[in-house]
């Protein structure tokens, strides 16, 4: 993830329309925040966010509080509402929700 945003802010100014640049590199930083927000809900999410953090600041990307609290909500809304593995509604053989129940 770093790296691609690393390779978009060095290559996207020279290749990439002003308003292209600017929505990919909206685009790459709403992902890279989701995966920031996944990242941090793991046992290992200290050692992540520690690396991603200082890589962000080298690129004279501050990380934005309030964008990070924003794909932590969506996250966690993402975990709890989702049913866990194999508890969703039951389908039958072409993927379809199954009637015989």
């Amino acid at each position: 993830m770093l790296g691609h945003l690393k390779i978009l802010t060095q290559c996207g100014p020279v290749f990439l329309a002003p308003h292209e640049y600017t929505q990919a590199l909206q685009q790459r930083l709403d992902a890279y925040y989701r995966f920031l927000a996944r990242a941090l809900l793991t046992p290992t999410g200290r050692e992540i966010w520690a690396f991603h953090r200082d890589g962000l600041r080298a690129l004279d990307f501050p990380v934005s509080a309030r964008r990070l609290s924003r794909a932590m909500l969506q996250q966690i809304r993402q975990v709890v509402l989702s049913p866990p593995a194999g508890q969703g509604r039951p389908t039958g053989p072409r993927g379809r929700a199954d009637e015989t129940s």
